[in-house]
């Protein structure tokens, strides 16, 4: 079945961040992955599907995407494994993009961690 018009109907609402929570084994990571290949632009994957027609050529312009795999952060060994955690994935990220992380970002990161 084919659900990508709630897709279109997600990405054309245009909201800053998007908070995607729904209960395991419910397709969180299938949606993510939909989506990065959205925003990658690669329109060939949505030949004859709903999206196609429902997102204009604008939509499927590549463009940078960040997705970070939180089930790869420690998050049960404290603050300071968070810490590193967080760096070691957002690192991991940056370099898949061609971009390298300053301190200034790491010490944005840092902050996230103590926030949580």
């Amino acid at each position: 079945m084919d659900k990508t018009a709630f897709l279109a109907d997600l990405i054309s609402s245009d909201p800053l961040v998007w908070f995607l929570s729904r209960p395991r084994r419910f397709g969180k990571s299938l949606t993510v992955s939909t989506l990065e290949a959205i925003f990658s632009g690669q329109k060939e994957l949505f030949k004859g599907l709903a999206i196609e027609e429902r997102l204009d050529e604008e939509r499927f312009v590549p463009r940078p995407v960040i997705n970070l795999d939180m089930s790869r952060v420690s998050t049960f060994k404290g603050v300071e494994e968070l810490d590193r955690s967080l760096a070691r994935v957002t690192t991991e990220v940056g370099k898949k993009l061609g971009v390298e992380l300053t301190e200034v970002t790491t010490e944005v990161i840092d902050g996230v961690a103590v926030q949580v």
